[in-house]
């Protein structure tokens, strides 16, 4: 396992890490406050210590027998000095630091050939919004993107000049800017969506049993990395990961039912009530909790346009038979008896 993460490190430092790899890197993060500091000194060691890739391999190579020398050895002594157990911590973040840069190397070899100029000016910048909020991103090239909820997009504060491509985990609608010459590529998961100038949405939660991408202008190639599918879409149809049965399949899709929620107008059509729930949770940033359970099915059909959270459950409420209480972020249901 350790092995695993100096490796995800080495990724993210090196701005190749995926989506899903991110997010084994924020899980390990949160695990112990030991490994944010063990990362934090990585992240510091690496900005220090980075260099032209023009540099030879030997001074490369120099470089990373140095991150550990007499005076960070004699640090490591002397912080062993102070605890049981502390010296032992601050001894694998030393070696870390040799493997993470080794391995962080290795990647610079293989994906980025190119002048070091460029390597150094592209930051990789990520966007998030918690639940409860939506914002509208700028990308380096011009497009422009909506990104929804509880969701966060990864990217190069200066793409290259043969691709754009940037790394989404949740949902996000893309007006991209024309360019035959670059590529538009969303990574989100095993999705991968290629387009030169289109409109799209693309629908990727962690935690949802499919991931769904929508296009409303253009045409668009949706590859399925895992098995080596893909699919062309035209407007008005949309390519769907059933990611339990590990199926793309093409559909025509309601666009105000999937798109409608940049423009802040929430939409169900025939919803089960897990769905309505996990939606207004993430738009209301919100955590719901169930005191009984529906009599009945939740086949729900409405529409709310910039609605307060009261107004949206007392319309649902009285369709679905429930009281409900709001509590700072936490709201209670409680169904009726018939």
């Amino acid at each position: 396992m350790k092995e695993d993460i100096n490796y995800i490190i080495a990724k993210e430092l090196s701005g190749n890490a995926t989506m899903e790899e991110i997010e084994i890197l924020r899980s390990w993060l949160g695990q112990k406050p030991e490994h944010r500091i063990e990362y934090n000194f990585l992240r510091l060691n690496w900005i220090q210590k980075n260099e032209s890739i023009k540099g030879s391999k030997a001074r490369v190579f120099d470089r990373l027998a140095a991150n550990i020398n007499e005076s960070e050895k004699s640090k490591v002594r002397h912080l062993s000095d102070l605890r049981p157990g502390v010296g032992a911590f601050w001894l694998k973040v030393a070696a870390s630091i040799v493997l993470v840069s080794a391995l962080s190397f290795l990647f610079y070899e293989n994906y980025f050939k190119t002048e070091s100029k460029e390597v150094v000016k592209n930051e990789i910048i990520t966007k998030e919004t918690p639940k409860g909020v939506k914002r509208q991103i700028v990308l380096p090239d011009g497009t422009d993107v909506w990104l929804n909820s509880g969701s966060s997009l990864s990217y190069a504060s200066g793409f290259t000049d043969s691709s754009r491509i940037v790394r989404l985990v949740g949902e996000a609608f893309f007006e991209v800017t024309k360019d035959p010459k670059r590529p538009f590529q969303v990574e989100s998961g095993d999705i991968v969506t290629t387009a030169i100038g289109t409109a799209f949405n693309v629908n990727a939660f962690s935690k949802s049993s499919t991931s769904i991408v929508s296009l409303t202008e253009g045409k668009v190639k949706v590859e399925y990395i895992s098995k080596n599918e893909a699919v062309y879409l035209t407007p008005g149809y949309a390519a769907v990961l059933n990611k339990k049965s590990n199926q793309l399949d093409a559909r025509s899709f309601d666009i105000e039912e999937d798109i409608a929620w940049k423009d802040g107008i929430l939409v169900f059509k025939n919803a089960a009530e897990e769905k309505v729930l996990r939606d207004l949770e993430n738009w209301y940033g919100v955590k719901f909790t169930l005191q009984n359970k529906s009599p009945e099915k939740w086949d729900l059909t409405t529409r709310f346009e910039n609605e307060s959270l009261e107004h949206v459950l007392k319309v649902i409420g009285f369709k679905a038979k429930f009281n409900f209480q709001i509590e700072d972020k936490k709201v209670t249901i409680e169904y009726l008896s018939n």
